[in-house]
Parts: C-alpha cells; structure tokens; sequence
C-alpha cells in the first residue's frame, strides 16, 4: 500500500493520505457546519442540515470500495457521526450535563456494557467479511449489509466510549498547564501526528538497521516531539493567516474611489484571479477526464463546440458585466435609489437574452454544427454535449449577474467561494457521471450546469441574507428611460465586443475542425494553456471596468489613469515570466492538459504557444484598455477594436488557412492583436482620464 494515494487513476496528483482520511473529512464537515449556520434561520434546521451532510459522507463510504479515490470505504467512518453530535452537545450543553447528573448512576455501567457488546460485536463482523465484501466476491446488496452490520456497532462503541470520558471528567478533574496547552492545540496535533507516526514508522516496519527497528517507544517518543512544535507552529501561521484574511477583507470591500490605486486593484483582483484558476483549472481537469476516460474521439468531440459555446457564454459574459457597469457607476455615486432599479433591470434583461439565446440555439442546433463543420464522426457525440450547455445558458447568466453584481458593489471575495465550491463539486459530478453511469461527454456538460445551479442557489441565498438593500422591490423592475437604455447601450457594447472576439473564433474553428482530431486536440490544449498564460491580463482588464466606472461616477479621473499605468506595469512584468515558461515548458504543461504523449499534438502547441507568448504585451493593453473605456462610458471605440479583429479573422480563416494549413491560425491572433489596438490607444489618450485633471 503507497505512502500517497491518487486521487483518481489518471491525475497522476498525489494530495492525499490514505489514512489521513480525517483530513478531508474535517474540511468537509467544517464546510457542512458553515452554510448550516450561516444560512438556516433555526438552529434547530442546522443541525439536522449537519446530520445529513456527514451521513451523507458515511453513505458514501460505505457504497465505495477500497481504492483510491478521493474518499475510501473504510472502517473510520464509525467516529465521524460524533461530529454532528459534538455540535448538538454544544447547542445544550447545559441541558444535557443536567440529564447526565441525574442519571449517573445507571448510565455509567449501562455505557459500559453498551460499549463492550457493540465492540465485540464489530469484531465479530470483521472476521467474517466486515468492510471487505469486495475482496470476497460478495455481491452489491451483501456487500453493503455487512458494512452497514459492521459500523452500526462501531458507531454505537465510539458513542459510548466518548460518553463514558465525559462522565468520567464529570466526577474526576483533571487540569494544569500541560493538559491546557495540548488542549489548545488539539486540532494541530490531531492533524499531523499521523504523518510523523506513519514516515518513521516505514523504517520501523521495514528496515532491521533502523533504530525504530523493534523500538515503539522511540517511535512515539520522537512522532510526539515532532508533532508538539509543528502544531503550534501550525497554529500560530494559520492565526497569522486569519489576521491577515481578515484585514485584506475589509480592504477588499473598501469603495474603489478611495486609497492608492495599485493596492485596490490587486486587492480586488486576487479574489477573481483565484476564481478563474479555479474555473480553469475545472477546464483542465475537464478535459483530462474526457480525454483519458473516454479517448481522444470523445474530446475531440467536445473541442469542435468550444468555440460555439464560448461564444454564446462570452456574449453573456459580456452582457452582464455590460449591465454591472452601469449598477457600479450608481455605486460610487452613492444613488441607492438608481442601484437598485440598475439591479432589477441587469436581471430581466439578462434572463431575456439568455432565453432568447438558448431557444434561438437549440431550435437551430443542427445547422449551427454544420456550420462550424463538425465533422460526421464526432457529430452525435458533439450535439450531446453542446444541447445540454445551451439547455443551461439561463443558468450562466443568473450565476453572472449575481456575481457582477457583487463585483460591482466592491464584493469580489464572495463569488469566489461559491465559484470554488462549483468547481469542486463540478470535478465530482464530471467524473462520477462518465465513470460510474457512463453518460459520455453529455455528463461532463450536465455536471457543469449543475454545479452552475448551487452556484446560484448560494448566491441567492448570501444576498438575501447579507444585502437585503440590494434586493430590488417590485417598483424597481419597471422600465426607467434613464437607465435601461444606459444599460442596454453598455451591455451590448460589451457583448458585441465578446462575440466579435468569439465570432472570429468560430471563423478559425471551422477551418480547423477539417484538419483531423490531432490538430483539433492541439489547438484545444494551446488555447487553455493560453487562457492560463493570459488570465491575468483578462482578470485585471475587469478589475478595471468597476473602478473606472466607480472613479468616473465620483469625478476622479487622474485616478483612473494612475489605475491604467500600474496595471500595465503589471502586466508588462507577467509578459516576461510567459515568454520564458512558453519557451522552455509548453510540451510539459501540453502533456499534463491532454494527458496523452502524441508528438503532433505536443509540437504542434508548442509552436502556437511559443509564437503567442511574444505578444502577450500587446494582448494586455488590448484587454486593458477596452474593458478601462467600458467603464467610463466609450462603448463605441471597443466595439470598432473587436471587429478589427473580427475582420482579421475571418480574412485569415478563409483566405490564408486554405493555403498554409494550421500556420495560418498560429499567426492569425498576433496580426489582429497589433491592428485592432491602434484605435484603443488613440482614444484612450483622447478620453477623460488623460484630458481632465480632476483628483
């Protein structure tokens, strides 16, 4: 059995120890107990909700066999219903101490004869089977009742022999310094004692010239004094880290208008920064699980979409944070009146389009893919998938408005918790539907819109709780001439501006889609380490949509271009890092995003990224600039800029890919890139941040 186990069979990612199973249990249960409280108006709903969640963790362990997933079937479980009823000691302490003393008497011998009778019972269920059914070749049903035989008692033994300690310290008082201080530390110790225990105790077990050799008491005699220092090192980083959380919280939610402006804007960015990693990194995994799973036909399949479904989410994308310019203006003008009628009309006109989009797509599905010439082979499986990602537009949008929304009002720390917790449960869900139900690359769209569903459900439900004056009332959803047309105008112009981007795309798509699944894979795996490369650029060029439409509401234009010449600066210094990771790791990061070492596909990235990599400068005023122009109200300049680039691509696709093959698409983004950004330069030093001088 490996020290490390894998959280699944093709990651090849090693976070994990498989008897460190309470690690990932606590995390869980902590997550579990938060949202409980956080969200449920009874303490009493609370702790029923904690209940569930940790005997939903049971019922999973019990249903999975011993392998190496995330989390193992295995006899630990038999202790983690203590927690839940930790919590319930905790809500009536008082109450059950005063039922104990009462019945002391009868309860520590009936306790006692419990404890042994469930115990021995447990062990009898071990011997014939237990927690192992699977490795007996018992069928599903008699593998589940002896598992469920066997941690019954174990669950009724931990139970009293934790109330046979506490009617113990209830008579016996056992209290000085040590016992405090370990006290303090319980957590710590509990978590790492068992790496030292376990890394000493190879040599233990396995080595005859070890001093640990048939030594167990030096084995936990260095395992303990090991383990004291390291928890309260531990603890005291993890305080350390709180302090530090918290204050970067409060400056985070800090009015854009106010303070040095590189600080606000990294304080506001890393939150969506974070966010993205994530959502990329759900993309990544995405694509390794479809890859490895189901081969490269299967990605293939859901490659030869992207380009349809990034355009549709990007136009939303756009849209939305069109919408939030606006709501942000309002904001850091301090018109509570006209934020919230901002809000109501971000909502309607964002569910509108979404439907109109998702009806229009669907209605049209089949001569959409002929368009993007989805070639016949990859043709069912590629309808499978994009059908349930337009079935779910509307889903996109309302995660998209909730989280603009946020961003708008200075909140960029709260998307990005919900957006983490999808994108976890986003992996889960991707791998149980095409692992275990074997619903192809239809499952890992229907895992995304529903990890997209809580997403919004924990929106909904934070901002019902932490901003009811952000909640519009009916009076506020009625059309205003002052504001929707605003809205619609910043919108649409930040939506065009995304789908002259992704159009072009789709243009280029086409052309690639008839060069075979290697090139198509290729080209898949470079534009996601691209997006990985660029990420930062795309992040600050949003962080600066809110504060320059936040500096703009409030009359504070030099701050907006002191905002622009740092984040240039920034983005001039990652351009360095990217040119040299391109340079010398493209084939390495390529093989872990595919998962498959096909020389084609690796060289043929490496290319694509290498030559991308010495633009990335240019990429970064672009997304800069535009997004900077939104935000104080030049909607016209981006959209002329998005479709240079449009012009360029369809040009390219059509008329220079049919002649130089996939050389033209590597160079097809740099040429548009240099053309579409001489417009943004020459209005962005015409604009109101470099001709007025108001502070």
């Amino acid at each position: 059995m490996p020290l490390w186990f894998k959280i699944t069979n093709f990651t090849g990612i090693t976070i994990g120890y498989y008897f460190g199973w309470y690690i990932q249990a606590i995390v869980v249960f902590y997550l579990v107990f938060y949202f409980a409280f956080k969200y449920s108006r009874y303490d009493f709903d609370a702790i029923l909700y904690v209940f569930a969640g940790v005997l939903l963790w049971v019922v999973a362990g019990l249903i999975i066999d011993h392998n190496d997933y995330f989390m193992r079937g295995q006899w630990w479980y038999n202790s983690t219903m203590l927690f839940p009823f930790g919590v319930l000691f905790a809500k009536n302490e008082s109450k059950i101490i005063e039922f104990l003393k009462k019945r002391f008497k009868i309860l520590v011998p009936s306790s006692i004869i419990l404890f042994f009778l469930s115990f021995f019972f447990s062990r009898f269920m071990e011997s014939i089977g237990g927690y192992y059914g699977e490795m007996m070749g018992f069928p599903f049903s008699k593998k589940i009742l002896y598992r469920v035989l066997t941690l019954t008692p174990q669950l009724l033994a931990a139970a009293m022999f934790t109330l046979i300690l506490l009617l113990i310290c209830m008579k016996a008082k056992f209290h000085n310094k040590v016992l405090d201080f370990l006290g303090s530390h319980t957590l710590e110790i509990y978590l790492t004692h068992a790496f030292f225990l376990e890394f000493f105790a190879i040599s233990y077990n396995y080595k005859r010239d070890s001093i640990f050799y048939a030594r167990p008491w030096l084995l936990l005699l260095v395992t303990f004094i090991l383990t004291i220092p390291t928890a309260v090192l531990i603890k005291k980083a993890c305080n350390l880290i709180c302090k530090k959380l918290v204050r970067y919280a409060e400056e985070i939610m800090r009015n854009l208008t106010e303070g040095k402006p590189i600080k606000l804007i990294l304080l506001f960015t890393v939150p969506i920064l974070i966010g993205q990693i994530f959502q990329l990194l759900y993309n990544l995994v995405d694509t390794r699980i479809v890859g490895q799973i189901l081969g490269k036909e299967a990605l293939a399949a859901v490659a030869s979409t992207t380009s349809l479904s990034d355009l549709l989410i990007t136009l939303i994308y756009g849209v939305t944070n069109g919408f939030a310019i606006i709501t942000a203006s309002f904001f850091g003008a301090k018109d509570e009146k006209n934020l919230e009628k901002s809000i109501a009309g971000t909502f309607s006109l964002g569910i509108l389009i979404s439907v109109i989009l998702s009806v229009f797509c669907l209605i049209f599905l089949d001569p959409l893919l002929k368009i993007i010439k989805v070639d016949e082979s990859l043709y069912v499986a590629a309808k499978s998938y994009i059908g349930v990602i337009l079935a779910g537009l509307v889903v996109t949008a309302l995660y998209n408005i909730f989280a603009c929304t946020l961003r708008a009002i200075g909140d960029s720390v709260t998307p990005l918790i919900f957006l983490i917790i999808s994108a976890f449960l986003n992996i889960v869900l991707d791998y149980s539907f095409i692992k275990f139900l074997k619903m192809g690359v239809a499952g890992a769209a229907y895992a995304t819109v529903i990890s997209q569903v809580v997403s919004v459900i924990l929106c909904f439900i934070y901002i019902r709780k932490k901003y009811k004056h952000l909640i519009p009332c009916k009076e506020d959803f009625k059309y205003d001439k002052n504001i929707i047309p605003k809205q619609l105008m910043a919108g649409t112009s930040m939506g065009f501006m995304n789908s002259f981007v992704s159009i072009g795309t789709v243009c280029l798509q086409t052309q690639i889609n008839t060069f075979g699944s290697q090139i198509i894979v290729s080209h898949t795996a470079s534009r996601k380490m691209f997006s990985l490369m660029t990420m930062p650029f795309f992040v600050l060029a949003t962080t600066l949509a809110s504060y320059s439409a936040q500096n703009m509401g409030a009359g504070k234009y030099k701050r907006i271009k002191e905002g622009l010449r740092d984040t240039i600066g920034i983005c001039a210094v990652w351009t360095v890092v990217c040119i040299f990771v391109c340079r010398f790791f493209t084939k390495a990061i390529i093989y872990q995003i595919v998962g498959m070492n096909d020389e084609v596909v690796l060289e043929t990235s490496s290319r694509y990224m290498q030559f991308h990599s010495y633009f990335f400068l240019v990429v970064s005023v672009v997304c800069v600039f535009r997004n900077a122009m939104q935000g104080f109200g030049d909607s016209i300049t981006p959209i002329f800029s998005s479709f240079l680039e449009l012009f360029v691509k369809v040009i390219v696709a059509f008329l220079l890919v049919p002649h130089i093959g996939y050389d033209g698409v590597i160079v097809c983004e740099p040429t548009a890139w240099c053309i579409m950004v001489i417009p943004l330069i020459v209005n962005m030093l015409k604009s109101p941040a470099f001709k007025m001088d108001k502070t």
